[in-house]
């Protein structure tokens, strides 16, 4: 009844309605742990290496703004779904890891969860997609255009603390 070259024929008009009617993309930067200097107590990396950025088409749902008021001020916090299909990503190299970052209409988001969402007719061999659902981040977490190694640093001697 559903046959591989069905399968590819239906995964083929997935990929064609997602990249030209959709016309949705984000940015996306994959990390790389190995080469990023981390912290050996907590795990984590103040200055993060990544692969070039990689545009990728995709279904995206972005939610609304939603102001979190802490001990520190308040901050805008945003989340992000974006629904992208699997053979486009192994075209293009891409193996979606939580801790990667995406960047949408100019907001950068940490991933925090990527799964296969269902199969095609109830069928296993059928995973065509992956939802990639993000956090908004602040600049000072992650920011791929800041340029440390031409960075001035201005001093002020008569005035150091």
């Amino acid at each position: 009844f559903f046959s591989p070259r069905v399968m590819a024929f239906f995964n083929d008009v997935n990929v064609v309605l997602t990249e030209m009617v959709s016309n949705q993309s984000i940015i996306y930067w994959a990390v790389e742990k190995d080469l990023s200097d981390v912290n050996s107590l907590y795990g984590e990396s103040e200055n993060k290496v990544t692969r070039n950025p990689v545009q990728v088409f995709c279904r995206i749902l972005l939610d609304s703004v939603e102001p979190i008021t802490g001990q520190f001020g308040t901050e805008q916090k945003r989340k992000i779904e974006a629904y992208v299909q699997k053979d486009r990503l192994t075209e293009l190299g891409l193996v979606t890891r939580q801790g990667d970052y995406i960047q949408f209409d100019g907001q950068m988001f940490e991933i925090v969860e990527c799964s296969v969402p269902q199969f095609v007719f109830g069928m296993p061999e059928t995973k065509i997609g992956i939802t990639i659902k993000a956090n908004s981040t602040r600049e000072d977490i992650f920011d791929p255009y800041k340029d440390e190694a031409n960075k001035e640093i201005i001093h002020d001697s008569e005035n150091p603390y």
